[in-house]
């Protein structure tokens, strides 16, 4: 089975409360099957006062969606689905669905 979505590549949300907006994959934890996007699924962290500087508060970080709530942006802004060809070269490519272009 090959990878439909990498570190770096710009998914859009098809399901929850993020669902339309767009986003970069900061991190993916394939055992638990989620990704880290960039400024979505937003969560407050609150935090302990420091001793040696005396701040805490409180600051958002992006949480994990689910793998199957994401579908990769081809380079023309569409949602797409992958396919998976063999190059020239003999390596697996990943390709859009819609616009028949590499990623």
């Amino acid at each position: 089975m090959g990878v439909r979505i990498r570190v770096g590549d710009k998914v859009r949300v098809i399901a929850g409360n993020d669902k339309g907006r767009e986003g970069e994959v900061a991190r993916i934890d394939w055992a638990r099957e989620r990704a880290v996007v960039k400024g979505l699924a937003l969560l407050t962290r609150h935090l302990k006062k420091d001793p040696q500087s005396g701040k805490g508060g409180t600051e958002e970080v992006s949480g994990s969606i689910h793998l199957s709530n994401l579908m990769p942006v081809d380079p023309k802004g569409e949602a797409t689905r992958v396919l998976f060809k063999l190059g020239k070269d003999g390596k697996r490519e990943r390709y859009s669905k819609k616009s028949k272009g590499a990623f």
